[in-house]
């Protein structure tokens, strides 16, 4: 799709004559190729009547369109009445089989493809297998014939002579099922045998497109959508500049501009296009749909390349797109005007292009590159874009290297990471805690390298990032701890004092026992938590519980916190013999008696 074939050396006399001229008493070289896979192939009577499909191109004119994708699509909608009909269930059968005989169809294309996926005219061949590979409103007719209890007239299915269900085409084959809101176009779903479909599609420029699409990505656009950016081309700004694109690092992911060579068909999109034009342009004209075309002939970079299957897809040399992986696209959630092209738009055409690099007529290098390029659009059901939005890409899968470089990074990050956690919290509190183990969105990851190797060549940034973050985070917990203690203490006493009053005995005098407040022992163990403010408050909640079961079962009994960490395993200290000094209470002890405050003696209690 993105790649450069090079093309035999042509006459230039011959290059602007016509294809049929050339063509005239001689076999069309597509035909005598696709013949020639045949007999390599050794293929059984299926493969060659596919092949002699596909190349009855040679036979019509050489501007006539490639076929969309499928043709006309079209939906089926059962008439109420008929719901779960004998009818119904017997144009079910029907349409299974039928649609079990066309997936065998690709099936077979895809094997006969397999392993030829550089070869022009097995390329050729599996794109037209494909183009015919499609249900169609008359491929269904066809088979109901065979069925005496259906007739069909127009596009009304009737089983028994009673109208059963009819054949929706274009747009009348879709219903809106949810209408454009928050960034997201119209939904729309297919009319089934069974109601709505459970596919979803969208509607570009008139035309019905799944909406769900795939692209191989290159590292800077993992890079970028990791960064929560949108996905655009590298050279973007250059669209009317010749470029010869990039090739990327396989450990660094670093782009490297591609080295022209003309022996070797490495040249910039600007000489191709001169090449096959038979032009001489200073710059290539701003035109989207040639733009389109060079971008699937020879992409370099100016515009993304999407495709609307899951399935795996070849350059025409046999080269996969997705080595450093592959996004899923919502084009839902893609302005219209960032498609630039798509399968369901008009086929390129010859003559078109022509004209808008200013010639009168197409040179037969260029009939031949505008076939490829629509076979290849076909192929690949290749959707051209300008740029990718971030909140359209759905979801990343990573390839095998950069799940080998995360795996070594994150183990390695992980390890000097605790070390700094726990040594930094030891130095400031004196406590020995476990470390958290870092959550994996906050493990700081080069989001364009991939291998194991390269992850081990990236120790000194994981050692500084480890560092530096295990500090900060370290120093969150410090800052609750100590909050903790400092609340723990003072909300320990006022709970004390509290309790203590509560509870005093008077005697007749009303003198009562002077209260004394100990100072409390800081629990060994404190709970889970990160910064000053929650500190302060989860230390005060477990002082007010704690300094109240003090007051009343002695200030020697285990705090809140410690059982807590009893019941963990740990073992609380009897503070029964501690010496910590007492502070003594300074309330007044006087109890009114008759409405008289008299003077009281007070008793320390020891």
């Amino acid at each position: 799709m993105k790649s450069f074939e090079p093309r035999r050396d042509v006459p230039m006399v011959e290059q602007v004559t016509s294809r049929d001229e050339r063509m005239e008493g001689v076999a069309h070289p597509r035909v005598a190729a696709l013949q020639a896979l045949g007999e390599r192939l050794n293929q059984g009577p299926r493969v060659v009547a596919q092949a002699k499909l596909a190349a009855s191109l040679g036979g019509r004119s050489p501007n006539a369109p490639i076929q969309r994708v499928g043709g006309a699509k079209f939906g089926l909608r059962v008439a109420d009445a008929a719901r779960e009909s004998a009818g119904h269930q017997r144009l079910r059968e029907i349409h299974a089989a039928y649609k079990e005989e066309v997936k065998a169809g690709k099936a077979a294309a895809v094997a006969d493809f397999d392993g030829h996926e550089d070869e022009i005219e097995a390329q050729t061949a599996y794109s037209h297998a494909l183009e015919n590979a499609e249900l169609t409103p008359q491929g269904l007719v066809t088979r109901l014939g065979g069925d005496e209890d259906f007739s069909v007239a127009g596009d009304v299915i009737s089983y028994q002579g009673a109208p059963l269900a009819n054949i929706l085409r274009g747009n009348a084959a879709y219903l809106l099922a949810t209408p454009a809101a928050h960034g997201v176009a119209n939904i729309y779903k297919k009319h089934t045998l069974e109601g709505p479909s459970d596919r979803d599609y969208v509607r570009v420029r008139g035309r019905m497109l799944r909406r769900q699409a795939w692209r191989g990505i290159t590292p800077p656009e993992r890079k970028a959508l990791r960064e929560g950016r949108a996905l655009t081309p590298m050279n973007r700004g250059h669209l009317t500049e010749g470029r010869l694109g990039y090739n990327f690092d396989a450990s660094t992911g670093a782009p490297t501009p591609r080295v022209r060579n003309v022996g070797e068909g490495k040249v910039s999109d600007l000489e191709w296009l001169n090449t096959h034009a038979n032009t001489q342009l200073d710059e290539i004209p701003n035109e989207p749909r040639l733009l389109s075309f060079l971008q699937t002939r020879k992409g370099v970079g100016k515009l993304l390349s999407a495709r609307s299957t899951p399935g795996d897809i070849t350059s025409n040399h046999g080269v996969g797109f997705s080595g450093y992986g592959e996004v899923e696209i919502d084009l839902a959630r893609v302005p219209v005007a960032n498609f630039v092209h798509h399968y369901k738009d008009e086929p390129f055409d010859a003559g078109e292009l022509a004209e808008q690099v200013g010639r009168n007529h197409p040179s037969g290098p260029l009939r031949w590159e505008t076939d490829r390029a629509n076979e290849t659009v076909l192929r690949n059901r290749e959707i051209v874009l300008s740029e990718i939005p971030r909140a359209a890409v759905t979801n990343l899968t990573d390839t095998p290297a950069r799940q080998a470089y995360e795996a070594e990074f994150a183990l390695t990050y992980t390890r000097y990471f605790q070390e700094k956690y726990r040594e930094v919290v030891f130095e400031e509190t004196e406590l020995d805690e476990p470390a958290p183990v870092p959550a994996p969105d906050a493990i700081p990851y080069i989001e364009d390298h991939y291998t194991q190797l390269q992850a081990r060549t990236d120790g000194a940034h994981l050692i500084r990032e480890a560092s530096t973050r295990g500090s900060a985070d370290a120093a969150e917990r410090v800052a609750y701890i100590n909050a903790w203690r400092k609340s723990y203490v003072i909300a320990w006493k006022r709970a004390y004092e509290e309790a203590a009053w509560e509870s005093a005995v008077y005697d007749d005098e009303g003198n009562t026992a002077e209260i004394v407040v100990p100072e409390p022992r800081l629990p060994d163990h404190v709970g889970d938590g990160l910064g000053e403010a929650a500190g302060l408050s989860a230390g005060g909640a477990d002082g007010i519980l704690d300094g109240a079961a003090a007051t009343r079962s002695g200030p020697a009994s285990s705090s809140s916190s410690e059982q807590k960490q009893q019941s963990r395993g740990g073992q609380g200290e009897d503070d029964s013999d501690t010496d910590e000094p007492k502070v003594v209470d300074k309330r007044s002890t006087r109890k009114s008696k008759g409405g008289k405050r008299e003077k009281k003696k007070s008793v320390r209690k020891t």
